[in-house]
């Protein structure tokens, strides 16, 4: 099991209720056991993510709660993630890493997909 033998995911095992055999959600208790520093980069890519989305036009936009596009915004917000890859190489976790550079693809894709449609 992924976590069986840490103390801290016996308690939260407990507090939630979950069955100790369930391995499906070792992703989603692991986020709980990382170190808040990992927990504030992944929340700091999150950000940016969803800043890049909204400006592409994917996400509506919680202040006016329309679809609003802006291709140079989005295109700081990827170019922001680039940064933070160059800049951390080597000193992330793999699975932040993963994290960085699915968020990164997701959003060249859907960037390259929004400047086709122009």
């Amino acid at each position: 099991m992924c976590f069986q033998k840490n103390k801290r995911y016996n308690q939260i095992n407990k507090s939630l209720k979950i069955n100790s055999k369930i391995n499906y959600f070792c992703t989603n208790i692991y986020f709980v056991l990382m170190e808040k520093n990992d927990q504030l980069f992944i929340q700091l890519l999150y950000i940016f993510h969803a800043s890049a989305m909204q400006a592409l036009g994917k996400v509506k936009s919680p202040i006016t709660g329309k679809i609003e596009k802006n291709l140079e915004q989005a295109k700081q917000s990827v170019e922001m993630l680039e940064m933070l890859k160059e800049k951390t190489i080597k000193n992330l976790s793999p699975e932040l890493t993963k994290a960085l550079d699915t968020f990164l693809t997701e959003l060249r894709l859907n960037y390259v997909d929004e400047i086709n449609k122009n």
